[in-house]
């Protein structure tokens, strides 16, 4: 669908776009008209692109043809993810293995998809209780009822009362920012793990097996705005794969208790998958947002997707970079980088897209663009708003066409590269006053990634754990 944004009446395009995404319509904003609160409203709606007025009858059909094609492969991919999920999940599952081993496996599948910095799993059963903490980039820290009462300073008889109190889940249901401190400002085990843990975000996740036990996963998260109905969705079509993975879990940990009771209990141990550091050579940091990054990062590398890199300067922007292209299947081809703000004006055309010999003063020879340079792998456009308006325009047609035209060139020449681009500036503000193309900001914010600032700091060595 073709939607303008001003409609006449009290309704806009926007209130239509709300609809059309709860229902998996595609559409196409096609406006001239656009300030920073309307860009805000427009992105939470997920269009499939943003046509600005006036434009060429090949724009349209072009940016029709990309919409089409996102739409479908949006749906093919996440049905190929949630059976990818379910093959892990149905694989992860091991009869010798420690049921807590076998819980912290079935979470570090379920991160990329569900995000969480601390997971809880059959709370309500103190036994058969486990929880995980994030710690590193798949890294994790095993805390069983002995450890939390450490950390926490409780008594046993305390949190027995607190989980008593707490009662048990029956609907599955999420809690951001405010909402989460208002559901959990009375004596509960939430309230515990907030004020411990200092999470700001939950969804729970209640599990009926077949027994008709009910075992609760809990999702908590540092960040305010984590979860949404999305999360639930998805948990609830994986439902039937979580219930066996449980049930299988406990058979197995039944079979080789008395190999497990007879064996000294050892102490938590850090638990992950070895990365070996690959993707990530040159960012230091733990911290949740940076951990946040990451989990992005490992989301989108594969596939040909254009990623927005939006950071304060000295963020790390380029890193994140190399770390996409790296992870890629890119990886062999080349990295093209170009600074859009350290290039004048008038060579920043010649310098993308190349030039002919004695198509200018001072073409002395011919030159191969960026982009050409980059075919096959990926081109990295740093303070991408710092781009002149008349080029955006250029840049966008070449990002929808797949094709260069080098100054003074006669034909066009097709390139394949992905795009990342990066820009230190507030670029839905500068769509609000005309020096950014709206369409284009569209384009390139295909999957935004947001660094933290440098000023947030982050807590490398929580207060807790010394005592492990």
């Amino acid at each position: 669908m073709l939607l303008d944004i001003f409609l006449k009446g009290d309704l806009t395009g926007i209130d239509l776009g709300r609809q059309l995404t709860e229902e998996n319509i595609a559409f196409i904003y096609l406006s001239a008209n656009s300030n920073q609160e309307i860009l805000a409203a427009a992105k939470t709606t997920e269009p499939y692109g943003f046509i600005v007025k006036p434009f060429r009858e090949k724009d349209l059909l072009i940016t029709l043809e990309i919409a089409q094609y996102r739409h479908e492969h949006s749906r093919e991919a996440r049905w190929r993810r949630e059976a990818d999920l379910i093959q892990q999940l149905e694989r992860s599952v091991s009869g010798s293995s420690d049921w807590k081993e076998q819980m912290l496996r079935t979470g570090t599948i379920l991160q990329l998809e569900v995000p969480f910095d601390f997971l809880t799993v059959g709370i309500e059963d103190p036994e058969n209780a486990v929880s995980f903490l994030r710690i590193g980039f798949n890294e994790y820290q095993t805390i069983g009822i002995k450890e939390l009462l450490t950390i926490t300073g409780i008594t046993n008889s305390e949190l027995v009362r607190t989980v008593t109190a707490s009662g048990k889940e029956t609907e599955a249901a999420f809690f951001n920012n405010e909402d989460f401190e208002k559901v959990t400002n009375r004596t509960s085990v939430k309230k515990l793990i907030r004020n411990t843990f200092h999470m700001r975000s939950l969804l729970s996740f209640p599990l009926q097996t077949d027994g008709g036990e009910i075992s609760s996963l809990c999702f908590y998260s540092r960040r305010p705005d984590t979860y949404t109905t999305e999360h639930i969705s998805l948990l609830l079509r994986l439902q039937p794969a979580l219930v066996k993975n449980i049930e299988r879990a406990t058979v197995g940990s039944a079979v080789a208790g008395a190999k497990y009771a007879a064996k000294k209990p050892a102490p938590p141990a850090l638990v992950g998958v070895d990365t070996g550091g690959r993707g990530f050579e040159g960012i230091i940091g733990s911290s949740h947002l940076l951990l946040s990054v990451f989990d992005q990062i490992a989301q989108v590398a594969p596939f040909d997707t254009s990623v927005l890199i939006l950071g304060e300067s000295g963020t790390g922007k380029e890193r994140i970079a190399d770390s996409i292209h790296s992870l890629s299947h890119r990886s062999r081809k080349p990295l093209v980088k170009v600074n859009c703000a350290t290039l004048p004006a008038t060579l920043i055309e010649s310098e993308l897209f190349g030039h002919e010999k004695g198509s200018f003063t001072g073409a002395t020879e011919k030159r191969t663009g960026k982009f050409e340079l980059a075919s096959g792998g990926t081109i990295f456009l740093d303070e991408i708003g710092e781009m002149p308006v008349d080029l955006q325009v250029k840049l966008l047609r070449v990002l929808q066409e797949k094709e260069i035209e080098p100054v003074g060139g006669r034909l066009p020449i097709r390139v394949d590269v992905r795009v990342i681009a990066a820009t230190n500036r507030n670029l839905e503000r500068e769509v609000a006053e005309g020096r950014f193309r709206l369409d284009l900001y569209y384009r390139l914010n295909v999957f935004p990634i947001v660094l933290p600032s440098l000023k947030s700091g982050s807590r490398t060595s929580p207060p807790w754990s010394s005592i492990f």
